[in-house]
C-alpha cells in the first residue's frame, strides 16, 4: 500500500558549530538541536535566513 511519504536526506556538515549541550559537537542532528541549544541566536546558523 503506498502511503506517498517523502523522505528527504539533509547535509548539515558544510554548518557552524554551535554550542550542544554535551561535546564532542555533532552535525547529524536535526533543527531541533539547534533550536534548543541556540533558542533565539538558531537563525544566525541556518543557511535561509542567511
Amino acid at each position: 500500500m503506498k502511503k506517498n511519504i517523502k523522505v528527504e536526506w539533509m547535509d548539515y556538515s558544510g554548518y557552524e558549530k554551535y554550542e550542544q549541550l554535551h561535546p564532542p559537537f555533532e552535525h547529524g542532528v536535526t533543527m531541533l538541536d539547534l533550536i534548543f541549544n541556540d533558542g533565539s541566536n538558531a537563525t544566525k546558523f541556518m543557511k535561509s535566513f542567511g
